[in-house]
């Protein structure tokens, strides 16, 4: 029994010194095990309820970080390994901008438009240049 995170370690060793001949394979088999624990981390990041692909794409994301430590490698450096498609780097540099960033735009699209019919004459005019100059 292990946790994702050192799971994610051990399959960067298996990765590194076995030479295994169909890591993706292994990848595809044990991904649930391995990314166990992501579901709680990209919460933290404020990304919350993420879709299964979003919690493995992460995963392979932090399968990097030990191949970078330990021999400065990635995990594309395995030709058929699959590779993190989204740019997790930008979530986890800083949480206070992830959370910001982590956003329903639908829902806050709908609340602005209901705010605009709420502006009296000279507000309405107001916020209209403003949008304007932002648009150019």
């Amino acid at each position: 029994m292990q946790t994702g995170t050192q799971l994610r370690h051990l399959f960067a060793t298996l990765l590194l010194f076995c030479s295994s001949s169909q890591p993706e394979l292994l990848w595809v088999d044990f991904q649930q095990h391995i990314c166990d624990d992501l579901t709680r981390k990209l919460a933290v990041l404020g990304i919350a309820d993420p879709s299964e692909a979003d919690i493995f794409d992460y995963g392979l994301y932090l399968l990097d970080d030990p191949l970078q430590q330990s021999w400065k490698c990635l995990a594309n450096d395995f030709p058929s390994m699959p590779t993190a498609q989204h740019n997790w780097g930008k979530h986890t540099q800083n949480q206070l901008i992830a959370e910001q960033l982590n956003y329903n735009q639908n829902q806050e699209c709908d609340c602005a438009c209901r705010q605009v019919l709420s502006l009296n004459a000279e507000q309405l005019e107001a916020y209209q240049l403003i949008v304007k100059s932002v648009e150019k």
